[in-house]
């Protein structure tokens, strides 16, 4: 019988008579069908940030589902004990679905008083504190084991009574730098050579970048941050056509305007096409030029092709895939809000929220990023000073990507509140897989 982990994390073979593989939900299904990523929260409040989940090969496995106030380490308080978590195992539950696994840091009493039907594959357990005092250890892990549930702990702070036990997996302690990450790496990998190691809280781009290259299962945390540039500093060369189309079209300029200057690069004109046709394969039409795409699926389509294009400009690197994704999901969470603000220009909110990642993207300077794509004057504010009015909409995605919300609840709230944040998430997540999917 395949192992729990190969169950849960798709490595190994299956072993004869398993159950074959669940159908993957087609990348063009609707976000009711499809949960790229799901609102954590239920009617309680009990609500926090998600956070992608980074596998060793670079690509998005799953997400990070994060309390509001993470549990003490040792001891969780008694609300994170005693709330009600239904909403965020159905949360959960619904991101697995689609063959994700989804992880959550949580007071292990909490999950001993959880109904196991609330439970299923692919979800993975960091538990904090320690079980009821009338708990059975072995009959909670067999019947964890049994909904196909992973658990683990903190590589510094097991469960006491499971203390002597074997998890599932481990996460790293906190580090504030690469090297004291890896240094805990290589310690819990030498104590446990055969437990499979999640690092979270990973501290900026060029920390994830090396517990990849060293091999870990998960990783989540930041993914921007400081990292070795391109050789000279500079822009791809083919980022800095779809830069300015893409300013173009966030600005409302003339369709005439817009195909002139696609149909003035060949190259791009005929990238453009092969996208716009792979995204819309569904439809039995074929379309054979760029006044034809614009005509028929609208600026809007072009818009979200011409940024899954500009992504996929990025120099090659362990993370890649996973930035892409990321930049995609902002750019579109922020296009989202603005929608639902009734902001006057959600096309500059998508085009901030894309530039504010194009750095770590493209391994180039924020100002060679700002010269070469015409901004909303507020946009290149907020990215050049961290002034004006938008600034608010960078300082939510560092929290979000932090998930530390706790701290934030008044910018949430301005915001919305966060099942609106949450929804408008897992909009941007859904955007990022279809934009992934069709590459």
């Amino acid at each position: 019988m395949t192992g729990l982990w190969s169950r849960l994390f798709g490595r190994g073979s299956a072993a004869p008579g398993d159950a074959p593989a669940t159908r993957r939900v087609p990348a063009t299904a609707p976000p009711s069908t499809r949960a790229a990523a799901a609102p954590a929260g239920d009617a309680t409040g009990l609500t926090g940030a998600q956070r992608p989940l980074v596998s060793a090969n670079g690509r998005i496995a799953g997400f990070e589902f994060r309390l509001p106030t993470r549990p003490a380490r040792t001891q969780a308080s008694a609300r994170a004990r005693l709330a009600p978590i239904s909403g965020l195992l159905a949360a959960m539950r619904l991101s697995t679905q689609d063959g994700r696994v989804a992880l959550c840091e949580l007071p292990a009493a909490r999950l001993a008083t959880a109904p196991l039907d609330a439970l299923a594959p692919r979800m993975l357990f960091a538990l904090v504190g320690d079980l009821p005092a009338d708990a059975d250890p072995a009959a909670l892990r067999a019947a964890w084991k049994a909904r196909g549930v992973a658990i683990g702990w903190r590589d510094d702070s097991p469960p006491p009574a499971l203390a002597g036990t074997r998890p599932d997996f481990l996460v790293l302690p906190e580090a504030h730098d690469p090297v004291e990450l890896l240094k805990a790496l290589r310690l819990a990998r030498t104590r446990h050579p055969k437990v499979p190691l999640v690092a979270l809280d990973v501290p900026d781009l060029g920390a994830m970048e090396a517990v990849l290259a060293a091999g870990i299962a998960y990783a989540a945390g930041r993914l921007e941050g400081d990292r070795t540039p391109q050789p000279g500093g500079a822009l791809p060369p083919q980022a800095r056509p779809l830069l300015q189309l893409l300013a173009r079209l966030a600005a409302d300029a003339d369709t005439a305007e817009v195909v002139a200057t696609v149909k003035s690069d060949v190259a791009l004109s005929t990238r453009l096409l092969a996208r716009i046709n792979a995204a819309a394969m569904a439809s039995t039409q074929t379309l054979g030029s760029i006044e034809q795409a614009v005509a028929l699926l609208g600026r809007n389509a072009l818009y979200g092709s011409v940024s899954q294009l500009l992504v996929l400009t990025a120099p090659p690197s362990l993370a890649m895939q996973a930035l892409q994704s990321m930049t995609l999901a902002r750019a579109r969470l922020f296009e989202r809000l603005a929608q639902q603000r009734g902001e006057p220009v959600p096309g500059a909110l998508f085009t901030l929220g894309l530039a504010s990642m194009l750095p770590a993207l493209l391994r180039a300077p924020m100002a060679d990023v700002l010269t070469a794509m015409p901004l909303h004057p507020q946009a290149r504010l907020a990215l050049e000073s961290r002034g004006g009015p938008w600034a608010d909409w960078l300082s939510l995605a560092e929290h979000l990507d932090t998930g530390d919300l706790a701290s934030a609840a008044d910018l949430v709230e301005r915001f919305g509140g966060m099942a609106v944040v949450a929804a408008a998430m897992a909009e941007g997540w859904l955007f990022a897989v279809q934009g992934q999917s069709t590459h």
